[in-house]
């Protein structure tokens, strides 16, 4: 069936979500995965998707166009499907993460969708083995991947009880960048999306361009010179510190994941550390939550 088999210890296993730590231990994939050193976009919502939500996915995707990124979705009818072709139309790579073996395309409508993805680049992807049957517990395993491929996840269009949620939840819980489309109070398929910006889980999206300065694609060159004046000078690293810059020195940039592995400390001591080191000079933050070296 033209299926490899990946796992985390091979090179093209996408970093973001080898740092999650229910990451899966093995990928199926049919096309190519070629999302290292990328930023990656997730964008999910509702199957009965309106209008306005397939047009606020599409300039989402549009105004990331020529730059370095990838999108990630369910292939799912109606956002998820509006994502991947706006991805294709738009010359971006994108990837479709399904609950089931690989051997079939669920839904049908969307098997050639799934071939021109892979034929632009991306690939069709599952952790759930050759002849898995469709079952409903399976997609919130899948939404996870999902948000753990991505830097950003964008909410479109979602209930209360959509699986979008689940891959919203998924997100913040990896510490990734959460966005979400506002919508009207009484309206029944936003009540997730405004849900998620009342409570601080989501940042409220307007255009695409929230998405790219969050990916650092619209930082100037005067204020990157002016947060750099600002810093203070650099402090002598103690242990912790000194661990953290070691494993910056062979992962680099890594995210805050990946350091709370391999550092050993809280979460909320990793943060203080990070904090320190990144005021004295020696680290900077990256969209996405990562962190890399400041020479």
């Amino acid at each position: 069936n033209g299926i490899r088999i990946i796992c985390p210890e091979d090179a093209d296993y996408p970093i973001s979500l080898r740092c999650c730590s229910d990451a899966p231990l093995v990928l199926y994939c049919r096309g190519i995965i070629n999302v290292n050193g990328k930023q990656g976009l997730a964008v999910v919502g509702t199957r009965r998707a309106s209008t306005y939500g397939k047009e606020q996915t599409r300039l989402a995707v549009e105004g990331l166009k020529g730059k370095n990124i990838f999108t990630v979705s369910g292939l799912a009818i109606g956002i998820d499907t509006q994502a991947h072709q706006s991805s294709l139309d738009s010359n971006l790579p994108t990837y479709a993460v399904l609950a089931h073996g690989l051997e079939s395309v669920y839904p049908e409508e969307n098997k050639k969708l799934a071939q021109k993805i892979i034929e632009n680049g991306g690939a069709v992807i599952s952790e759930m083995p050759l002849h898995t049957q469709i079952k409903p517990g399976l997609f919130p395993r899948r939404n996870r991947i999902i948000a753990g491929m991505a830097e950003v996840t964008l909410v479109a269009e979602a209930s209360m009880k959509g699986g979008a949620m689940h891959t919203a939840y998924a997100a913040d819980s990896y510490q990734r960048s959460l966005f979400a489309v506002p919508g009207r109070n009484k309206d029944y398929y936003y009540e997730g999306c405004n849900y998620l910006i009342k409570t601080g889980r989501a940042r409220l999206f307007q255009n695409a361009s929230d998405i790219r300065r969050e990916m650092g694609f619209d930082l100037s060159k005067k204020n990157t010179a002016e947060n750099t004046e600002s810093r203070t000078p650099a402090l002598q690293p103690d242990l912790e510190q000194s661990a953290i810059l070691g494993i910056l020195q062979s992962e680099n940039p890594a995210s805050t994941d990946f350091l709370l592995q391999r550092c050993g400390l809280p979460l909320p001591d990793l943060l203080s550390c990070l904090l320190r080191l990144e005021l004295a000079g020696l680290v900077r933050s990256c969209p996405g939550n990562y962190y890399e070296l400041a020479n």
